[in-house]
């Protein structure tokens, strides 16, 4: 049984380290609430040219969904909130389905959190704190943190290995050119919730906006049909925004083991739930 206790730390430290666990909760959903206005729409898209580009894009991210497997990223993580932001660096590794694992450091050995995600458990701890938030269910700790997206951070490893297909297995409404030849597909509710999807010229997306006003921007391509972004912002206010640049994606031949993929929690951990506001 693990037995809980006080951390000695001063609150300052407290307050400073969980304020960061949550910001990290809120990008594993990897979407925010935005005050961005709606996608402009100056034309309908020729329907043979935007069913194209739809059926381009879902095949480009089949082709990753069946080669899924053994993986590992390296990512830097940038986020600001109304008073301050941070800088941190994100390594993510699994197999493809859970578990996955997460560490977050603010830089060279300064671990800030261990993250484990499996179906209906995730644990994010803090060794500064001795403290380990928790969240126990089949919803998305952006959920239980009131953030209205039914996200992962499966659902973040698949976006940032692009394997957009499974968020929007419904299709779409109706499509749009906006002014540079970019497409807007209108979707209905589906995995990722209603709302607007732009790709370019060769099928990448480009930004994702929900119907509620949350803002995913793709950027940082290179100039190949399956190129993946570099760059993925995510806003939620002019005040609290995050940008994920991707350093390394990197696919192993030999799984990890389970040991490879466990999270150990020091017997004198001290439990937090992941409470719904």
């Amino acid at each position: 049984m693990i037995r809980l206790r006080r951390s000695s730390l001063p609150r300052r430290h407290h307050r400073r380290s969980l304020c960061a666990l949550t910001a990290l909760l809120l990008c594993c959903a990897a979407v925010y609430l935005s005050g961005c206005t709606a996608v402009r729409m100056p034309g309908p898209a020729d329907p043979a040219e935007a069913a194209r580009r739809w059926q381009r894009f879902l095949a480009q991210s089949s082709v990753r969904q069946q080669n899924a497997g053994p993986f590992s990223l390296t990512a830097s993580l940038r986020y600001r909130n109304q008073d301050s932001g941070h800088r941190v660096t994100m390594r993510m590794w699994g197999n493809g389905p859970a578990p996955l694992r997460l560490d977050v450091e603010a830089g060279v050995g300064a671990l800030i959190a261990q993250i484990r995600e499996e179906k209906g458990l995730f644990v994010a701890y803090s060794p500064r704190e001795a403290t380990a938030l928790v969240h126990e269910g089949d919803g998305s700790p952006a959920l239980a943190l009131g953030i209205p997206v039914p996200f992962t951070i499966q659902d973040m490893a698949a976006l940032l290995q692009g394997r957009f297909g499974k968020f929007f297995t419904a299709g779409y409404d109706r499509t749009e050119v906006v002014a540079d030849g970019t497409i807007a597909y209108s979707l209905p509710s589906q995995a990722g919730g209603a709302g607007t999807l732009l790709l370019d010229a060769l099928a990448r997306p480009v930004r994702w906006t929900g119907a509620s006003g949350w803002h995913v921007a793709f950027s940082r391509y290179e100039n190949t049909p399956d190129a993946l972004p570099e760059r993925i912002d995510m806003i939620i206010s002019d005040t609290r925004q995050a940008t994920i640049f991707v350093k390394s994606r990197q696919k192993h031949a030999a799984a990890y083991t389970p040991a490879e993929l466990a999270l150990t929690l020091p017997p004198d951990t001290h439990i937090r739930p992941v409470r719904q506001r």
